[in-house]
C-alpha cells in the first residue's frame, strides 16, 4: 500500500504492462470499429489491386533485374508488325515536330533507327530539308564514347558500323563539337513519365549527355509499350527533358531542378 501523498500503483494484467483502466470494457468496445474497418479493407483488396496496378508494378519493378526488364520490353517491341511500327513512328514524328524546342533547334543529333526502334530517318530528311544541321553518332568502342558527325546525304554518309547500326562515315562527314548541339534525340529500351530512361547496356548516351553535351535538350523516342511506371535507374543513368510516344508528349521538368546558370559576363 502506498503511503500518504503517493500514487496508488497500477495493477498489471497477465504481466503485459496494460493497466486496468485501458483494459476496461470501454477500451475493448473502441476497438470494434477498427476491426470491422480492417475486415472491409481485406475484402476489397482484390479490387484495389486491379485499380492500383501501376502503383504495385512500380514497387515490383525495383525487384526485377535491369537486364530482365530490358529483355521483356524489347521482346514486346520486336513483336510489333512492321506496318504498325511505321504507322506509330509517323504519329510520333508529328508530335515531335510540333514541339517548340524541336522547331527552334538549329543543330540536332539523331540516333539512326535500327531493327524495331522508332524510325528516325524520315525525321532526319525533313530536318535537312529545313536547313537544320543534322548529326549522327559514331560509336568508339575502345574509348567507350560517342563522336558526333554532321550528315547531309543519308544514302551515302551512313555506313554499317557498331553492331550493324548505320553510322556516319568519318572519311566523308564533318566532325562536330558536342557543345554545338541544341537537341539530342535519344533511343532506349525503357522510359517512364519522369524522364527516366534505360538504354541498351553500354552507357554510351548516358556518358555523352553527362560529360559531352550537358547543354542539349534531351528527347527520348519510344512506343507506348516501352513506358513503365518507374524505370529502375542506375546511378549513371541520365534523365530526359521530354519523352515522346505515338500517343503523347511528356515534359518532365528536368531542367527546372537544375542549378541556375549565370548570365554571360556575370559570376
Amino acid at each position: 500500500m502506498a503511503g500518504p501523498g503517493q500514487a496508488q500503483p497500477q495493477e498489471e494484467v497477465g504481466g503485459t504492462g496494460f493497466d486496468t483502466v485501458n483494459c476496461s470494457p470501454l477500451f475493448f468496445s473502441s476497438l470494434v470499429p477498427l476491426l470491422f474497418a480492417s475486415q472491409r479493407i481485406h475484402a476489397r483488396l482484390p479490387s484495389l489491386k486491379k485499380r492500383g496496378t501501376i502503383i504495385m508494378e512500380s514497387h515490383s519493378q525495383q525487384q526485377k533485374s535491369r537486364a530482365l526488364w530490358r529483355r521483356e520490353i524489347l521482346a514486346r517491341r520486336d513483336q510489333m508488325a512492321a506496318p504498325q511500327r511505321q504507322e506509330k513512328s509517323l504519329a510520333l514524328a508529328a508530335r515531335l515536330e510540333a514541339l517548340a524546342c524541336f522547331r527552334q533547334a538549329r543543330t540536332m543529333l539523331f540516333y539512326v533507327s535500327f531493327r524495331s526502334e522508332v524510325e528516325t530517318r524520315s525525321l532526319m530528311r525533313q530536318a535537312l530539308a529545313r536547313g537544320i544541321t543534322v548529326a549522327a553518332p559514331l560509336t568508339r568502342t575502345r574509348d567507350k564514347e560517342l563522336q558526333v558527325f554532321a550528315v547531309t546525304d543519308l544514302d551515302h554518309d551512313l555506313v554499317p558500323g557498331y553492331q550493324g547500326i548505320r553510322e556516319p562515315d568519318p572519311h566523308r562527314c564533318r566532325l562536330l563539337e558536342p557543345a554545338a548541339l541544341d537537341l539530342v534525340i535519344v533511343p532506349g529500351s525503357l522510359f517512364d513519365l519522369h524522364g527516366g530512361r534505360m538504354g541498351y547496356g553500354g552507357g554510351y548516351y548516358d556518358r555523352f549527355l553527362a560529360r559531352r553535351a550537358p547543354q542539349a535538350i534531351r528527347v527520348g523516342l519510344c512506343f507506348e509499350l516501352q513506358l513503365v511506371a518507374e524505370v529502375p535507374m542506375a546511378a549513371h543513368d541520365q534523365y530526359l527533358d521530354y519523352v515522346v510516344t505515338e500517343a503523347r508528349v511528356v515534359e518532365t521538368g528536368r531542367r527546372l531542378s537544375l542549378p541556375a546558370q549565370p548570365l554571360p559576363g556575370r559570376p
